[in-house]
């Protein structure tokens, strides 16, 4: 006994429309209030085991963050910042945002993602394309990244400025170091 494809089709529909198991649903009473909640006595619960860990973890996390950054500090070897004007502007200012954020040049223009490197890479960008003039692909071209990401930075850059006073002192000191280098050779200046 075979049947056709409609047949079948319809036979199938029924069945998943109405399995055998199937719960009658009563739905939800909107109109009768809910039943009056009985009031607990106040108890001092103490911290579960899973709180505990979580924020002597923390406090882990913040130590070796911590002597990261002091062993970072203590081997950091500062650039000597010259301003040449057959050099490229771009790397002076690579060298100042690198030895006032403490990050290397290698990282810098690396792929890494780490937080105090994408900070010194933006800032970089932002200062390259407000201040400095200089193009979208261009910088990008100096950092070894696509236009785009440069566009991203600068973007994300421009908000955290109006967000945060300490990011914009941050940025106006580097554009200052920058400046007393050698200002006059910076070509595209925007002020």
């Amino acid at each position: 006994m075979s049947l056709s494809y409609v047949e079948h089709a319809r036979a199938v529909r029924a069945r998943l429309m109405n399995p055998p198991n199937a719960v009658v649903d009563t739905g939800i009473n909107l109109r009768t209030s809910p039943p009056a909640a009985k009031a607990k006595a106040q108890v001092f619960e103490a911290p579960s085991l899973k709180a505990a860990t979580t924020i002597a973890a923390k406090r882990r996390r913040e130590r070796k963050y911590k002597a990261r950054l002091a062993e970072r500090q203590k081997n950091f070897k500062k650039e000597r910042i010259v301003a040449v004007p057959g050099i490229s502007p771009l790397v002076t200012l690579s060298a100042i945002v690198c030895n006032d954020l403490l990050v290397e040049r290698a990282e810098l223009m690396s792929r890494l993602r780490n937080a105090h490197v994408y900070y010194a890479r933006e800032i970089f960008c932002l200062i390259a394309k407000t201040r400095m003039g200089r193009s979208y692909p261009a910088i990008g071209r100096f950092l070894g990244r696509d236009h785009t990401s440069v566009l991203s930075a600068v973007r994300n850059g421009e908000r955290r400025i109006k967000a945060d006073a300490s990011y914009a002192v941050a940025v106006e000191k580097i554009w200052h170091q920058l400046e007393a280098t050698g200002a006059e050779w910076i070509s595209g200046i925007v002020t």
